[in-house]
């Protein structure tokens, strides 16, 4: 695996890319339809305050709404999930021989540039046992980024994903929790 090969490391990806255009038209000819919202500035509901009153958007960070497919609480007393952002790091050996010893696994959600930086550890983390999901290229702020954006931010981190693993993930966890709308790139 080649660094060349992907996007720079933690800055959104380029949407101009052959690769990327060819996501944005398989994204609009799987006959989803994507809102056209516009992207929010830094500094969270009170820096866009008109984005945020506006009831047609359901913005979770502004509004905590969800989709009924979200998973948004454990199905039963007693059953909980495990997860993990932001890696793989320096940390994540010490994280697996925790998790190892008290027999747990978990989902991993991975930053794309992180996975270019440590794939080794990725492939620990799935073979021993860990789900892993994307948790986007960059760790921007989805809500701050345009549609392009963010197909080529979970284009990127499931191709990488994939390189690396030889499965594609089909889970998701957004950047600070912020979110407006997903689209069904998980399918």
């Amino acid at each position: 695996m080649s660094p060349a090969n992907y996007p720079p490391l933690d800055r959104p990806p380029p949407t101009d890319s052959p690769q990327v255009q060819a996501w944005i038209q398989e994204v609009a000819q799987s006959g989803v339809t994507i809102p056209n919202i516009a992207a929010t500035v830094a500094g969270g509901c009170p820096a866009n305050a008109a984005a945020a009153a506006d009831s047609s958007r359901c913005w979770w960070t502004c509004g905590g709404c969800t989709r009924e497919t979200d998973v948004t609480t454990c199905p039963n007393q007693y059953q909980w999930g495990l997860t993990y952002d932001d890696g793989p790091a320096a940390y994540t050996p010490d994280l697996l021989a925790y998790l190892s010893q008290v027999n747990l696994l978990a989902t991993m959600f991975v930053v794309g540039s992180r996975v270019i930086s440590f794939p080794s550890l990725l492939q620990q983390e799935y073979l021993a046992g860990h789900q892993i999901g994307v948790h986007t290229w960059s760790h921007y702020p989805l809500t701050s980024l345009t549609n392009e954006q963010i197909i080529a931010e979970f284009g990127w981190t499931k191709k990488v994903i994939y390189d690396v693993l030889g499965v594609t993930p089909t889970t998701m966890r957004p950047p600070y929790g912020d979110i407006e709308c997903v689209f069904s790139l998980f399918t």
